[in-house]
């Protein structure tokens, strides 16, 4: 069992704002940090379908990681700057979405 002492003497807050507060304040992009990570916009999405996830370079994939992306890291690689026409506009992932954020519309 647990004895006086044990346990850890100092806690480390560890924040990581990774360019969030950038995207927060950008009244359109801003929507897109609601994601949960679900998935639901990867599955359904034909580009996904077709070139998977790792032509997205990053943790966020498919049409979410479209949007995210750029704003998070930039515009400098190639790839961030292609990722906003990585999309058919099909909206299917607008219907899918469990936390409703329009991505087609925001593409």
């Amino acid at each position: 069992g647990a004895r006086e002492g044990d346990g850890p003497r100092d806690v480390h807050i560890i924040l990581l704002d990774n360019g969030r507060t950038k995207v927060l304040s950008d009244p359109i992009g801003r929507a897109a940090l609601r994601c949960i990570r679900c998935s639901a916009c990867l599955n359904i999405c034909p580009v996904y379908e077709k070139v998977g996830g790792h032509a997205y370079g990053s943790v966020y994939p498919g049409p979410i990681g479209a949007i995210l992306n750029p704003q998070i890291r930039g515009l400098e690689s190639v790839v961030d700057r292609s990722l906003p026409f990585a999309s058919t506009l099909c909206g299917a992932c607008n219907e899918v979405c469990p936390v409703k954020i329009p991505i087609s519309n925001i593409l």
